[in-house]
């Protein structure tokens, strides 16, 4: 599996059985909360405050490890990067039936339910369509995406 489908392995993870639980990281930053204080109060149950505080800990946490994000960085343009997001999510409708499995918590779904709701009916395609194929098809849409936004 390749990183960019996350929604893939939550997938096989549960096809074999397992609970599985997603932090919509979208949707933790809308909330104004820091990604490690919501897995360790959400998922791992540590004692905390309202604010997703781990109670004794000091002070704000250090960011460290980040990437840039800025789109000047990557060579693309800000519409480059609007359609790739476009194809991505497109990509993950596959997945859509995941929301209603019994094995799945999704902590801040507002951004992965709001792109899920925007899926067709007939997207839903995980069973029927192989993981490579629709890796290739990823593929092509994104070099598309570059190669159009390139001529303009």
């Amino acid at each position: 599996y390749h990183i960019i489908d996350s929604l893939g392995i939550v997938n096989e993870f549960l096809n074999r059985g397992l609970k599985v639980e997603i932090i919509d990281s979208a949707g933790v930053a809308l909330r104004g909360y820091d990604l490690t204080n919501v897995f360790a109060c959400d998922v791992l149950k540590v004692p905390c405050l309202a604010k997703k505080e781990v109670i004794g800990s000091k002070g704000p946490l250090k960011t460290a490890n980040t990437k840039p994000t800025e789109s000047d960085l990557l060579n693309v343009t800000r519409t480059q990067l609007d359609m790739m997001d476009h194809v991505i999510k497109t990509f993950d409708c596959a997945h859509s039936n995941l929301l209603k499995h019994e094995n799945l918590t999704i902590h801040y779904a507002n951004v992965l339910a709001k792109n899920f709701g925007g899926c067709s009916l007939n997207t839903n395609i995980t069973e029927k369509v192989p993981y490579l194929a629709r890796y290739k098809k990823l593929s092509q849409d994104l070099n598309q995406v570059l190669r159009m936004s390139s001529r303009t």
